[in-house]
């Protein structure tokens, strides 16, 4: 019986790839995931190297078994070995596992090369492996049998077709098999393919790589061109365009190295053969992205780019014509007419492609001479190029506009937009940049950010405004020590709101004044049983002073200090007090903001705020001071906690508060009412406020011992509302927001003389990174099990491929994450290379125990010098850059008809800053004429989300 002989065949074969696929899953994959052998090989890159070979193994195993009954159960007549097939391969599942697998072949065989030359163990293992096979397989050898497989089953059910007759039961059942099958096969095909042509150009832009001094992480080669620069004499330059970027390079003189290649033609991605002289090195001088580079003078701009979309679109239809002509010939009836009108459209789109060739050949300027502008942030840069000949010009031009057209970057539309990058000047040798917070708490308009310089003896604030303009306002010395940590603790009323608390708003007298007052209650529970908070809106009259003129008008949505009472249920008790909302400073008479610090409001025996009589406490009329005001807390070496409120400037150093502590202030973290600060002798100290009165009790904190001297709290986090993560040495303790009882630990390291240096938290994820390593771990907040591991070391060798040779060995050697933040989908990395990179956020569930996906670090092209101090993001709004002005009004109804005209003039922006050391263009060469310019300058750096 040929068809069970054609079924033994199949079953022999089947269980040959099954047993391959176990080699693959329980002598490779399961031993390397375990913890111990973690020093063999990274996590993300085992993942990535056996992506979707235990979905397979399960899959064919089970196949196996239908397949080995069909054979032991044989009927010649009624077996119907097709049906097995369709049960198999007519599910989504094993087609996306497929299709999975060879869209990752690549990317698993250079996680391969990755791990085999990062630890020689892995090398090792890997040879130990082979020789343990029977059949003495390397692992590359059975990672391609997946690829190699489908297309196999395609013939096994022709040979079974060949030996079924018509008539038989089965040949429907094979017919169905075989189209599934083909489908598949077809993909897996066109899947090989590519892996194999992007396996072969991976290799060219390697030789590339090899031959440009300084040049790395490029991607699709397309053409290159020798060309002269016109500045000043002329300079032989090479322009190489990619499919994402334009690069310029030098030859250098001389030959040197052996030849890599017999010949000089290389194959590019386009249909011409492109000159490469491997013979020759050169030496890289920049690139910019595509996006940012136009060409001017020699082209006509987008009169040029049309008529190349005409000129191609024209070459398309001639293509086409062609091939109908072929095709006509192969119709055995009469086709006279239509060969005639064949011939008559191929004239015509002859003669039209001649047109718009000649076209495109009479550019503005002298023959061969090309004009590029490319966009940076300190204006267009020119750059005048002469190609040998018009031909190469047009030729670079055509392909130009084709590669800008086809870009299409790999993030996405939220991808942050560089701004600006702005110098602050030190007033002492040695400043630098340590924290900052952004202050939320002003009026909308007039968002600002605090930044911490120190010297480790001095200790200094640059406010940096946010709207109306990003400029630093001014900086002053506040401390004569190290600023080690900063937070902002926003207002009573801000946190009711964050909630989503429901507040009742009701119109009514204020104390015995006549005038309308406006009353805010929560519910019982909320701010306090039975008490309303009354906040007088407009020209409040006796009993609070002339708020109306002294304070300046005050704006819908508590824009602007406004008087308070609160009142019970009876009456009016007779307590007055000071709100402020987003902004509480005093009003010039020309309308301008004029700082002063809250001490000095507090001592004005003018002011219309009726003062409380003193508690007792140390702290109680701070703690009192601060009721309704948002504060920024300043962490210093020196064991102090300065206090500012927000509402006021501190121009003059004039704090609300001083705490003072037996040791460093390492971290300060604010939630819910509570503050958190780890001491350098591993105490955890907690201040609570008081949610009625909104008073801080700063006389009795809480203290809680979790560390030591030599392994403080390094790190603070609140996770998902409940838990507070403390970074301590190797360890993550976790602790319970309300109780503050310790819940769980666990260690984020096996070496216990690391320290946790960065938390960062979205959703189901935390991210972690430690001191003195370039890996980041995502961890799941719930079931505390690493997800991934992500080490950006390559991602920055690729945005430093344009520094120094010596300095990029000693950024590489040195590598450390310094700064974390979660904004917008986006996870931003700060390096101890001056590189800030960002990851795509992935999904985690509560139920997600492996990414599916690997996370690809992407570095910008904007960066520090030296390190990255810290990244911070606020919020702003864009304006209309013309507003209509009109007179200031009085009445409530005018205010609000103003207020939504404003916001309907607003959008709302993202800022991220980065602080660090110098400012770099990692697009530039380093040896262009503005490199080390600014090294030792700190600068922030802004993106626009």
């Amino acid at each position: 019986d040929m068809r069970k002989h054609v079924v033994r065949n199949l079953l022999e074969t089947e269980e040959s790839y099954v047993n391959s696929l176990r080699i693959l899953y329980e002598t490779y994959y399961k031993p390397l995931k375990r913890p111990e052998n973690h020093v063999v090989c990274e996590p993300r890159l085992v993942d990535e190297m056996f992506f979707q070979i235990p979905q397979i193994l399960q899959h064919h195993e089970k196949f196996f078994e239908n397949v080995h009954d069909c054979f032991e159960n044989w009927d010649p007549e009624f077996v119907k070995i097709g049906d097995v097939f369709i049960q198999s391969f007519n599910k989504d599942m094993l087609l996306e596992s497929y299709t999975s697998y060879i869209k990752n072949f690549l990317n698993a065989r250079e996680a391969v090369t990755i791990a085999t030359q990062a630890k020689s163990a892995f090398k090792l293992f890997l040879e130990q492996c082979q020789r343990e096979n029977r059949d003495k397989q390397g692992l590359s050898d059975l990672m391609i049998k997946p690829v190699q497989r489908i297309p196999r089953y395609e013939l096994i059910i022709k040979d079974l077709l060949k030996h079924t007759s018509e008539e038989h039961a089965d040949r429907a059942s094979l017919l169905i098999a075989q189209r599934e099958i083909h489908a598949l096969s077809m993909q897996m095909n066109k899947g090989e393919k590519e892996a194999e042509a992007a396996e072969r150009h991976a290799r060219l832009l390697q030789d590339i790589e090899q031959i440009i001094e300084g040049c790395m992480g490029v991607s699709t080669f397309i053409l290159v061109h020798l060309c002269l620069w016109k500045s000043g004499n002329k300079k032989d330059r090479s322009l190489w365009l990619f499919s994402d970027l334009l690069m310029c390079t030098t030859s250098k003189k001389g030959r040197s190295g052996s030849l890599r290649r017999s010949s000089m033609n290389l194959w590019s991605m386009t249909s011409d053969r492109v000159m490469v002289d491997f013979s020759n090195k050169y030496k890289f001088l920049w690139k910019f992205p595509l996006e940012d580079v136009e060409l001017l003078k020699g082209s006509t701009g987008p009169n040029r780019q049309a008529t190349e979309k005409q000129l191609q679109q024209l070459r398309s239809d001639h293509e086409t014509l062609t091939q109908m002509e072929k095709l006509s010939t192969e119709i055995s009836t009469s086709h006279l007419l239509l060969d005639e009108a064949l011939k008559d459209l191929l004239i015509q789109t002859s003669q039209k492609i001649n047109e718009k060739q000649q076209m495109t050949l009479h550019g503005i300027g002298p023959p061969g001479r090309l004009e590029i502008g490319i966009s940076t942030p300190d204006g267009m840069k020119m750059f005048q190029f002469e190609f040998p000949s018009e031909d190469n010009k047009t030729q670079f031009e055509v392909l130009f506009w084709s590669a800008k057209k086809n870009f299409s970057p790999q993030k996405s539309r939220w991808d942050p937009a560089f701004m600006k990058a702005i110098p602050i000047s030190k007033t002492r040798n040695g400043m630098q940049f340590s924290c900052s917070a952004p202050n939320v708490e002003t009026s909308p308009g007039t968002r600002e950010v605090w930044v911490c310089n120190t010297d480790g003896y001095v200790g200094q604030i640059c406010f940096l405004s946010i709207e109306p303009e990003t400029l630093p306002t001014q900086c002053i010395t506040v401390c004569n020590s190290k600023i080690c940590c900063i937070a902002q603790v926003s207002t009573l009323l801000r946190l009711s709101l964050a909630k989503n608390e429901p507040i009742k708003i009701e119109f009514g007298t204020v104390g015995n004044s006549p005038t309308v007052g406006m009353g805010i209650s929560g519910r019982d529970g909320d701010i306090g049983s039975g008490w309303e908070y009354r906040v007088g809106m407009g020209d409040i009259g006796s009993g609070w002073g002339d708020i109306g003129s002294r304070w300046g008008d005050i704006g819908s949505g508590w824009g602007y200090r406004v008087g308070m009472g609160i009142s019970g249920r009876d009456g009016n008790i007779g307590l007055g007090w000071g709100i402020s909302g987003r902004d509480g400073g005093y009003r010039d008479s020309d309308g301008s903001t004029l700082h002063g610090s809250l001490e000095d409001l507090l001592s004005d025996t003018t002011s219309p705020i009726i003062k409380h009589p003193p508690l007792a406490g140390k702290y109680s009329m701070g703690g009192k001071a601060l009721a309704n005001h948002g504060s920024m807390w300043l962490g210093t070496e020196d064991g102090k906690i300065k206090v500012y409120s927000t509402a006021e400037s501190i121009k003059g150093n004039k704090q609300c508060v001083q705490l003072t502590h037996n040791a460093s202030v390492h971290c300060i973290l604010h939630h819910d009412g509570q503050v958190f600060v780890a001491l350098s002798n591993g105490d955890l100290i907690i201040y609570f406020r008081d949610l009625v009165t909104g008073q801080w009790d700063f006389d009795n904190k809480k203290s809680i011992s979790l560390g030591t001297s030599p392994n403080p709290i390094t790190k603070m986090l609140v996770v998902n509302e409940k838990e507070l993560w403390c970074g301590c040495q190797n360890q993550i303790i976790i602790l319970d927001m309300k109780s503050h009882n310790v819940k769980s630990f666990f260690p984020a390291s096996q070496d216990n003389k690391r320290q946790i240096f960065c938390m960062e938290s979205c959703g189901f994820g935390v991210w972690v990174a430690l001191d003195r390593r370039s890996q980041i771990k995502l961890y799941h907040s719930v079931t505390h099990d690493l997800l991934t591991d992500v080490d950006v070391s390559q991602p920055v060798s690729k945005m430093l491929a344009s520094c120094d040779a010596i300095i990029r060995q000693h950024k590489a050697a040195c590598l450390r994450i310094t700064a974390l933040m979660v904004c917008k989908d986006l996870l931003w990395v700060g390096t101890s290379a001056g590189v800030v990179l960002t990851m795509a956020l992935p999904n985690i569930t509560a139920s997600t125990s492996l990414l599916s996906l690997p996370i690809i670090p992407q570095g910008l092209p904007y960066g520090h010098t030296g390190h990255v101090r810290f990244i911070t993001s606020v919020d702003a709004t864009e304006r209309d850059p013309h507003p209509s002005r009109g007179s200031r009004r009085s009445s409530s109804s005018k205010r609000r008809s103003s207020s939504t005209s404003t916001s309907s003039q607003t959008r709302a922006n993202t800022i991220i800053i980065s602080g660090g050391d110098g400012y770099e263009d990692f697009r530039m060469s380093s040896g262009s004429e503005a490199a080390g310019r600014e090294d030792s300058t700190n600068h922030l750096l802004l993106w626009k989300t």
